[in-house]
């Protein structure tokens, strides 16, 4: 179960720009409403991580995407939750800040990266398109705090064919 929003915890897990008013404000409007539009979620990981600068704020956040994605419609739902949760994780895990000092909101974090890595990789199997398998096995490394495959994972890409990535000298063939 997630930090109850009404809990004087966020107050010590500020997001990007400092509170999580918004974060607060956003999670209890997807409660209501039963689900989190792809403009909302996209607020809330933006203030969580901006760019990639994550913030404690993902110690509460994280454990709402995966409970969304319990209860969301379909599996292309359940991916995008799920990826998302994974790569905030990663985030995190990268940025290594301190645990904060809620024992419950941590206990809570790694018990939803471990119900979120369970969800994602049985979901793995069933997708077809590359960058959502790219992306959900990223996420799925950022469950498992391995944020430096997740990290290698996000910067490739696939293009006429050949496999592109910053670190690569030149595009890679997967016939080579």
């Amino acid at each position: 179960m997630p930090l109850d929003l009404a809990d004087p915890a966020w107050s010590k897990l500020p997001g990007s720009y400092g509170h999580s008013r918004d974060i607060v404000t956003w999670l209890n409007e997807a409660k209501i409403v039963g689900r989190i539009s792809d403009e909302r979620l996209g607020d809330l990981v933006n203030e969580a991580a901006h760019q990639g600068d994550a913030s404690l704020a993902i110690y509460g956040v994280v454990p709402y995407l995966v409970e969304f994605a319990l209860y969301a419609d379909s599996q292309a739902e359940r991916v995008r939750l799920l990826t998302h949760a994974g790569l905030l994780c990663a985030d995190l895990r990268r940025a290594a800040l301190e645990n904060p000092d809620e024992d419950f909101v941590v206990t809570q974090y790694n018990s939803a990266k471990t119900q979120g890595a369970q969800m994602l990789s049985t979901l793995l199997v069933k997708l077809s398109d590359f960058s959502d398998f790219q992306y959900g096995i990223a996420a799925l490394a950022g469950f498992l705090d391995k944020w430096e495959i997740a990290r290698v994972l996000e910067t490739l890409e696939l293009f006429e064919g050949k496999l592109h990535h910053p670190w690569f000298q030149r595009p890679v063939s997967p016939h080579e």
